[in-house]
């Protein structure tokens, strides 16, 4: 289910723009943009759009609205070793 929110929060940092590759073929697919908010209680790591990216400064507060999607929150993504994995001795 997709969420809506909106926060106030000063841009603690802008993290370096990081390239999104395809695993299959090794191609560089796209760009995402993370920053690390900071609501006066929490930090949060999110990316923004580009255009939000580029206009946003550190340390200056802005308005925030946005969606989540409670699906992901707490998704494995991989756990090693699988039990197939195991090797009789």
């Amino acid at each position: 289910m997709k969420l809506g929110f909106m926060t106030i929060a000063k841009v603690y940092r802008k993290k370096d723009v990081q390239e999104i590759t395809d695993r299959a073929t090794g191609r560089v697919t796209g760009e995402y943009y993370p920053v690390i908010l900071d609501d006066g209680e929490d930090t949060l790591d999110a990316t923004v759009p580009k255009d939000v990216y580029n206009g946003i400064e550190e340390d200056k507060i802005y308005l925030f609205a946005g969606t989540y999607d409670d699906r992901f929150k707490s998704c494995l993504l991989y756990t090693s070793p699988s039990p197939r994995d195991k090797r009789q001795s």
